[in-house]
């Protein structure tokens, strides 16, 4: 648990987290600020934005600016779990499918390579055309 945003920057940079719970007004500043640095060093980690404030204005513009999900204090346990098991879900499918491009990427290199080595075993006469 980090004590401030500053604190939090630091804690990402050195440990690998799922997920990021924060208020709107953190001790030392914005914690809408501090999400939009969170997203810009770790696109995927999803940020779930807590707050007493009840202005809709700030949960949509938490929401724009790259929140997961925004949660009204006070709330349940239960609203608080199915918030985070939703996030954590889909910080998991943007992982699979994060592994799967770079797998498809893979592979279009090795076809790309095989087909530039083609034309040469054309030319060497190791294959007929008909």
């Amino acid at each position: 648990m980090a004590a401030s945003g500053l604190e939090a920057l630091e804690m990402l940079g050195q440990i690998d987290f799922d997920l990021v719970l924060t208020e709107v007004v953190v001790g030392d500043g914005n914690g809408i600020a501090l999400m939009e640095q969170i997203r810009e060093q770790q696109p995927q980690l999803p940020v779930v934005m807590v707050t007493a404030v009840h202005d809709i204005n700030v949960a949509i513009d938490s929401m724009h600016r790259g929140a997961y999900d925004y949660l009204l204090k006070p709330f349940d346990g239960e609203h608080l779990l199915a918030g985070v098991r939703r996030a954590l879900d889909h910080r998991k499918t943007l992982q699979e499918s994060y592994s799967h491009q770079q797998k498809l990427e893979h592979a279009v290199q090795a076809r790309t390579g095989a087909l530039r080595f083609a034309p040469d075993v054309f030319a060497q006469g190791g294959i007929c055309r008909i």
